[in-house]
């Protein structure tokens, strides 16, 4: 296994400060109409599984569940500067750090420590408010954890995933406009996908329509907790 795959074992802490973007809990939803879901196609079906769970695995402590909003394998962007969410299940203040490393795994690009965050809750982390560039064609792991005790890290939770930069498909180059959310997703462009989304929920965090459209992508990529959370359960 690739050295870059461990990185998130043992982190050194940077003087960063958190420029992550909220989105709260749901508000009463609204009536409704039926749901279109956006259908994601994997890029690369029966891909081997590249996304690390964000259980508890630290005793006698109540440490909230996170999740990286990442398909299972290795999840692609056209945007060389991603936006990158995650969900966390309630608030706290355990130490949690981000963390971004390309595959040569020499050094992490990015370690962002946080030390207190909102929730239940989707963040977002903007990379470009980082100076961070992707490169064509490279994996990326990065990683959410929590960290309760900095000399023992065997007792964090840990949840990452896997991202690459790729060139827009051709499909999309047929449509006029910005590619809506369906669209991306049915391109394979996860990242992007869910950017979108979350970008129209954030203008409009009243509309049941557009949680719904975000759970059901989170339900296609195994993320239960995440879509239950869209649906205000």
């Amino acid at each position: 296994m690739k050295r870059w795959l461990m990185g998130f074992s043992v982190l050194a802490m940077m003087q960063f400060s958190a420029q992550a973007q909220t989105q709260a809990p749901p508000p009463p939803q609204q009536p409704k109409q039926a749901t279109t879901a956006p259908t994601y196609v994997p890029p690369l079906r029966g891909a081997p599984s590249r996304r690390v769970g964000g259980s508890t695995r630290s005793v006698g402590q109540a440490m909230p569940a996170i999740s990286v909003i990442a398909p299972d394998h290795t999840g692609l962007t056209m945007s060389p500067q991603p936006v990158l969410y995650w969900y966390i299940s309630k608030p706290t203040r355990v130490r949690l750090e981000i963390t971004l490393i390309d595959e040569s795994g020499v050094k992490p690009m990015l370690e962002l420590p946080v030390d207190r965050v909102e929730g239940p809750a989707i963040h977002a982390l903007d990379l470009s408010k980082h100076g961070i560039r992707l490169q064509p064609g490279v994996e990326y792991q990065w990683t959410v954890a929590l960290v309760p005790d900095a000399a023992e890290r065997s007792g964090d939770v840990v949840s990452g995933g896997v991202i690459k930069l790729v060139e827009p498909p051709p499909v999309l180059g047929k449509t006029a406009g910005a590619p809506t959310p369906a669209a991306l997703a049915n391109a394979g462009l996860w990242y992007d996908a869910i950017h979108a989304l979350s970008s129209q929920i954030a203008a409009q965090p009243g509309n049941a329509e557009l949680r719904a459209q975000r759970a059901a992508l989170a339900e296609q990529a195994g993320l239960g907790t995440v879509a239950e959370f869209d649906r205000g359960r």
